[in-house]
């Protein structure tokens, strides 16, 4: 029986037949996809993947002098929702940049907290699901240094907004609906006369509330030391500070990201300076380092000599996988490395051998730098990096495997972006397949840029299936009702199979009447 009303399926013809016109993913490593451009430079992208279906994403745009903040959702293709230059959230009259932090809203919308203007302040925005902007709030203002601002949605869908102030890091809960602060003073994570910068922060594991980590020094040339700290969703200091590793000093400039892991803690991924070497380390829901990862965690490699090996990225497999890449370098010489390694959480086993998976066999190079790791369920983890011959010749490759290492690729290695100057490259699980998202040209002139890779290795847009096939598996099923269920309400998307701008009952009716099982 036909449930679709004639008026409802011209609606989803047009919405299918507007989607292919508007399809995006270069299916070209020489040509990426432009995500947001314009005159002088776009930089500094933030990507998340949205639960209904492909991004949300935040920048700083220069197009107009003063790096604003400006933001804009893409679907599964990589067509822009919200018009070719987004949303813009702050016009902004600043000459540099710090850190700042977003992320993706229930709604399909996105939440960023910036600096408004230099040093002094720190303001947070929401932009809804259908790309408007609903608020923007000024949470202090002070003459201390601000910086690394860093937004969070706990699991009771709480909205809590994290930055460095002076010496010390803030945390602040904030009203989703309306932008107002919840608790009469931001909860200060210090400890005196030391500095406790904020490094990242994430949703707790054990109830309602936020973890966050510090990078904790006494002066500039001081051991830095990882903690970390359990905020409450009443605003107390529930546990902390606790030790990411207990002896040993990170270098300079590394404020490591962390992930939380369902049923076990949160893990880390760091580097040392003296030697230069990463570390991975799992902390229980307490705070607590495992017990098989000892005080200091892991080192990547059986070895901590012969190689400087720095900046790793981690993925998390909830089933009990750590995976981390990193490049690795010859110390003073001009052979580099690309390698992988993956941990048994259960038993901090390295999984891939003493000296890991070579993703990109140690030669010579101009450099190798920009480790990225991307997680997928039901694929495996998909390992990134950048290889440069000279100077602005820089080459993003990609090479996906299972828990054993395997290759999941035919071609192995996949080229994502043939040479130009990259920067700040990242890659995560979206849009049917990874998509890896850059900064692509020169200082004042650069753009940002992406490429989706399928499952399969190739790029370009995810394969056509049918009407309510959500996310892209060639079938209609649960898999598909459950991301149209994560997407309700929301303002287009992939969801929005009848095109009429919103997820809702008609859209379930579609679904239902296209279902496979």
């Amino acid at each position: 029986m036909n449930l679709i009303s004639s008026p409802t399926a011209s609606r989803m013809a047009l919405a299918l037949a507007s989607c292919a016109a508007l399809t995006a993913w270069t299916a070209t490593s020489s040509a990426p996809t432009l995500l947001f451009g314009g005159a002088n430079d776009q930089v500094q992208p933030k990507t998340h993947p949205l639960a209904s279906g492909g991004i949300v994403m935040s920048c700083f745009d220069n197009a107009t002098g003063g790096y604003d903040v400006r933001v804009n959702r893409f679907d599964d293709r990589g067509a822009p929702m919200w018009g070719a230059s987004g949303v813009l959230v702050a016009d902004r009259s600043v000459s540099s940049t710090t850190d700042y932090g977003s992320a993706a809203a229930p709604d399909g919308g996105i939440v960023v907290a910036y600096q408004p203007t230099t040093g002094a302040n720190m303001a947070v925005s929401r932009v809804s699901g259908s790309g408007a902007l609903l608020w923007s709030t000024t949470l202090t203002t002070t003459t201390d240094f601000i910086a690394n601002g860093k937004v969070v949605f706990d699991s009771a869908g709480d909205l809590y907004v994290g930055w460095l102030q002076g010496t010390s890091t803030r945390v602040q809960k904030v009203s989703y609906s309306d932008g107002t602060a919840v608790w009469a003073t931001p909860v200060t994570l210090s400890e005196t006369s030391v500095q406790q910068q904020m490094s990242d922060m994430v949703p707790a594991l054990d109830g309602a509330g936020v973890v966050v980590s510090t990078v904790r020094q006494t002066g500039f040339t001081s051991p830095k030391l990882l903690r970390a700290w359990r905020v409450g969703s009443d605003g107390t200091i529930a546990w902390g500070p606790k030790n990411v590793f207990a002896s040993g000093s990170l270098q300079t400039g590394n404020y490591p990201t962390f992930s939380a892991m369902p049923g076990v803690g949160y893990v880390f991924g760091f580097y040392t300076n003296s030697p230069l070497q990463s570390w991975v380390q799992v902390l229980d829901t307490s705070g607590n380092p495992l017990a098989a990862f000892g005080t200091n965690g892991l080192a990547v490699t059986s070895t901590t000599t012969g190689y400087n090996r720095t900046n790793p990225a981690v993925a998390v497999d909830p089933s009990g996988i750590v995976f981390v890449n990193w490049y690795q370098q010859v110390p003073n010489t001009s052979i580099y490395g690309c390698r992988a390694q993956a941990f048994s959480v259960s038993g901090g086993q390295r999984l891939w051998g003493d000296a890991g998976l070579a993703l990109s066999p140690d030669a010579t190079a101009y450099s190798i730098t920009q480790p990225t790791a991307a997680f997928r369920p039901g694929f495996g983890v998909a390992f990134g990096w950048v290889n440069s011959s000279a100077f602005g010749s820089d080459t993003l490759l990609a090479r996906a495997v299972d828990g054993k290492g395997t290759d999941l690729w035919t071609a192995g290695t996949v080229t994502v972006s043939s040479a130009s100057s990259k920067s700040r490259a990242q890659g995560v699980a979206a849009c049917g397949g990874l998509v890896w998202v850059w900064q692509d040209g020169g200082t004042g002139s650069s753009d940002i840029v992406g490429a989706r890779v399928g499952t399969d290795g190739s790029l370009g847009d995810p394969p056509a299936g049918p009407t309510g096939d959500i996310n892209g598996d060639g079938s209609v099923n649960g898999l598909d009702l459950t991301a149209l269920l994560a997407a309700w309400g929301s303002a287009g998307g992939p969801a929005d199979l009848n095109g009429d701008s919103t997820v809702n009952g008609l859209d379930l009716t579609v679904l239902l009447a296209a279902w496979t099982g």
